[in-house]
């Protein structure tokens, strides 16, 4: 008997169209295309960060404009002599 799923998708890519081409050839060099896709839609819904190429993405948290940032800094010897 065939397992009944929940949830099926059927994802049609056109490699003659410029967009899905570089996801038909991204997906052509991953060892499962449709692991690789589950594994990227979980993070996706669980908020990690899904990160491809050499691109690196970073959680910055920017303290609020009305507060000042509590790191102190040491003054740069022989600053007075660099030029702007």
């Amino acid at each position: 008997m065939a397992k009944k799923y929940d949830v099926r998708l059927n994802i049609y890519l056109d490699s003659t169209d410029p967009k899905d081409k570089i996801i038909v050839d991204y997906l052509s060099k991953k060892y499962s295309e449709v692991g690789f896709i589950k594994e990227t839609m979980y993070a996706l819904a669980t908020g990690d960060v899904v990160q491809s190429g050499p691109s690196i993405t970073a959680n910055i948290v920017e303290p609020p404009l009305d507060q000042e940032d509590p790191k102190e800094y040491e003054p740069i010897k022989d600053a007075a002599g660099i030029q702007l």
